[in-house]
């Protein structure tokens, strides 16, 4: 019975995993070709192919060599722990991304604010997409604690994380995601897309200020890592 138990355990996992995929492509998707009111944007299919093989091929990846990482990243956006201040943050950030990319929809399709870029620039774009991408995927595989949302999780044995990336900036995650939609901007040939990123940014603010608060609370040993590490998002900068 406790292996029957355990298998169950894992097939419902493994589909929470699968259902998770699929929603944040219909998610994505739907915030790029839903305010275009057309599928007959080539940029953006091309986009969401690169996409899909990514987030396939990096959970794949996850479960097998970083699978606490991966449990991390499946918590939802809402936790009895989570801080005051979080629970203000994370509504904003959501309601950021979604602004990016709907933006794009809407300057490539309604508004063209801007001339396209040239093509070295869209392909920089991509690189700069990849990039961002493989950002967040290592930030995730050295750091299983890098939850969606602040919250309590010394059940789970929280521990500083001062290796790797974050060796260099104390959130290499926020980095990753702000080149992705950066370059994911300049691909769809959308340079007002890719000016919403400073919008990112603020949004990232009380994220990053309610974490750093939580985190010195909780770690004895984060005061000493922001003496340590100084930049937040970009080496040299901040």
């Amino acid at each position: 019975m406790i292996n029957i138990d355990r298998k169950e355990t894992n097939t419902l996992y493994y589909l929470k995993l699968f259902l998770g995929v699929v929603f944040q492509l219909a998610l994505f998707g739907g915030l790029l070709f839903g305010p275009a009111g057309t599928l007959d944007w080539p940029d953006a299919i091309i986009l969401m192919i690169v996409y899909t093989i990514l987030s396939l091929v990096s959970v794949v990846y996850l479960q097998i060599y970083h699978p606490k990482g991966l449990a991390a990243r499946m918590q939802g956006l809402s936790s009895n722990s989570q801080p005051r201040d979080d629970k203000v943050a994370t509504p904003i950030l959501v309601f950021a991304f979604a602004l990016c990319f709907v933006s794009n929809a809407l300057d490539v399709f309604y508004l063209q604010l801007l001339p396209p870029p040239p093509s070295t620039i869209k392909y920089l774009g991509l690189g700069l997409y990849l990039v961002g991408y493989l950002i967040i995927v290592i930030s995730i595989a050295q750091n299983e604690f890098a939850a969606p949302i602040v919250y309590d999780q010394t059940h789970r044995g929280q521990e500083l994380r001062d290796q790797g990336l974050y060796r260099q900036i104390r959130h290499p995650m926020y980095s990753g995601a702000l080149l992705f939609m950066a370059g994911l901007s300049l691909w769809l040939e959308s340079y007002a897309g890719a000016m919403t990123v400073g919008l990112l940014i603020l949004a990232f603010l009380p994220r990053i200020f309610a974490e750093e608060a939580y985190l010195k609370k909780v770690l004895p040993r984060y005061r000493g890592y922001l003496k340590n590490v100084r930049y937040r998002l970009v080496p040299g900068i901040w």
